[in-house]
């Protein structure tokens, strides 16, 4: 499919308090904002622009109802699925979780692979911050938790 012939979006639609916790949980990791909420919005809504260009299927992991962990699976046209948009707190069980599930989801839609981190798309964020994490992220320059 062309760039230039766009599809419907599809969004796995998630409930309003998990679209909240989605959108929270970064807040909750990190003192300063890493991600664009307003970006991860406009993906949850199948309102960015580039939704018509891939399927986009959130997750969020809870426990006693506090967000534990998210990530969310895109599949474009064809080709290998992305993982990305994922936080988690300090749990491997967790992050197991959210990994498996993202698995899932590629071997269910019948993609040759799984690659990540990739938010939705390579014209958003990706990449895996591999040191000094005591610093403070650059314009645009990924940030994660040292344990992921």
């Amino acid at each position: 499919m062309s760039l230039n012939s766009p599809r419907p979006a599809v969004v796995t639609k998630l409930r309003h308090r998990d679209a909240a916790a989605f959108l929270e949980l970064p807040r909750k990791l990190y003192s300063c904002a890493v991600t664009s909420r307003a970006t991860e919005q406009a993906l949850l809504r199948a309102e960015h622009p580039l939704s018509t260009h891939f399927e986009f299927h959130p997750r969020v992991i809870r426990s006693g109802g506090e967000p534990l962990g998210r990530c969310a699976v895109t599949l474009p046209p064809e080709g290998p699925a992305y993982v990305g948009l994922f936080e988690s707190v300090d749990d491997a069980a967790v992050a197991g979780d959210l990994l498996s599930w993202a698995v899932d989801q590629a071997r269910a839609a019948g993609r040759p692979a799984l690659i990540g981190p990739v938010d939705a798309s390579f014209w958003l964020r990706y990449r895996l911050k591999l040191d000094h994490f005591d610093r403070r992220p650059y314009l645009n320059e990924p940030y994660n938790r040292g344990y992921y």
